[in-house]
């Protein structure tokens, strides 16, 4: 350890043969502590990435699912009566893409942000009422998807 900083040294070592017959050995060292370093904070970068793919994947697998769903009754004309029901999903299908979008815009963001190395601001949410929201979006839903969705905590607040 030199200044408190473990550092690897590779060497390799080469015998040859002289003129004379003599055997020797030689070497040359080399420092690969720099591409271990290299390495090991590649290998941290893609396992938040591949989190951070499937943690986007799944969170847009519902929303996407919503926006197929209502837009397949749209497409079957013995589902709906009349005008309002086609404006009521195609106002689904607007907030639940939108909500789409803004995930993957926040995606990129924070990607640019951590890419940056600037430090994200982590803060408490308070999860019963953001998940009562996303609830509030798939109540709004039910009866056009033909789906019952219902939010159950055993405490109020968390």
């Amino acid at each position: 350890m030199i200044n408190e900083e473990i550092r690897y040294y590779k060497l390799n070592a080469i015998l040859a043969v002289t003129a004379s017959g003599q055997h020797v050995i030689g070497c040359d060292a080399e420092n690969p502590t720099a591409m271990r370093d290299y390495l090991n904070v590649l290998n941290e970068h893609n396992k938040k990435k591949n989190s951070i793919l499937n943690i986007i994947s799944h969170d847009l697998m519902g929303p996407i699912g919503i926006i197929q769903s209502v837009s397949s009754l749209l497409t079957d004309p013995e589902t709906f009566p009349g005008e309002q029901r086609v404006r009521q999903y195609l106002s689904l299908i607007n907030r639940t893409s939108k909500k789409c979008i803004d995930l993957i815009r926040n995606f990129i963001n924070q990607e640019f942000i951590e890419s940056f190395g600037v430090k994200l601001v982590k803060k408490r949410i308070e999860l019963v009422s953001k998940m009562q929201v996303m609830m509030d979006e798939y109540d709004n839903s039910e009866v056009e998807l033909r789906k019952n969705f219902t939010l159950s905590s055993n405490m109020d607040k968390i």
